[in-house]
């Protein structure tokens, strides 16, 4: 009898679960309807919505769908959102993710059309996902953790993927300021001036004449009236 119980339970689960599954949908349907919804909480038109249910969704995509086109749109939409809700540890996870699962991925042209932060999209889907990725989790230990020698180690990792950069390379030179100017203020931080120095020196260096080694410059010029 006992025996018979639980196999009805089981039974029952398995069905639950297999209706619940259903009405999730396909990977797409999902994730179209939950960037549709997350623009419309957004806009204003539907605060009524909890953010926490279009991460779960998001989830849903990136997680058991890794197959899908839309997995790494979820997958980077949802490292940018757990940022956006102060939850950084939670971020670095899924920037890591994208490193490991989808490192040269694209997002996808309905993504870059109907998303709200679509300009944002644009602009790093000029380089590959992982080197990205790099960068954001560089940025949360400089700013969000407060963690600055794993800052200045993480910045490091994400330069050391363009040895060859340079200012033509749009995004990637973009990065690779970014992540010089990180290493900077995180020595600031922990005191060393002249290591903040020398990595403001570094843009000057790599990359003269351009905006970035003149404001490299300022930095450097900012450090000293402080001595």
């Amino acid at each position: 009898m006992k025996k018979s119980v639980k196999i009805i339970g089981l039974t029952l689960l398995v069905v639950v679960i297999g209706i619940f599954l259903y009405r999730l949908g396909s990977p797409e349907r999902v994730f179209k309807a939950t960037m549709n919804e997350f623009n419309s909480e957004l806009s204003g038109e539907s605060r009524a919505k909890d953010v926490g249910y279009s991460i779960s969704r998001l989830h849903y995509v990136a997680d058991n769908h890794p197959e899908s086109i839309w997995a790494d749109d979820a997958q980077r939409i949802l490292a940018d959102l757990y940022i956006g809700i102060s939850k950084p540890e939670k971020a670095m996870n899924e920037y890591q993710k994208i490193i490991e699962k989808f490192p040269d991925s694209k997002i996808e042209e309905w993504t870059l059309k109907n998303c709200t932060f679509a300009t944002f999209l644009k602009w790093i889907n000029k380089i590959p996902a992982a080197d990205e990725a790099r960068v954001q989790i560089a940025f949360i230990y400089h700013t969000n953790l407060k963690d600055y020698r794993k800052a200045i180690e993480e910045s490091q990792k994400a330069i050391d993927v363009f040895p060859d950069v340079t200012p033509s390379d749009k995004g990637a030179f973009s990065n690779v300021v970014v992540c010089y100017n990180i290493i900077a203020k995180s020595y600031q931080k922990l005191g060393d001036v002249k290591k903040a120095e020398e990595s403001y020196q570094t843009i000057i260096d790599r990359f003269p004449g351009t905006k970035a080694a003149q404001r490299a410059q300022d930095k450097i010029k900012e450090l000293k009236s402080q001595l």
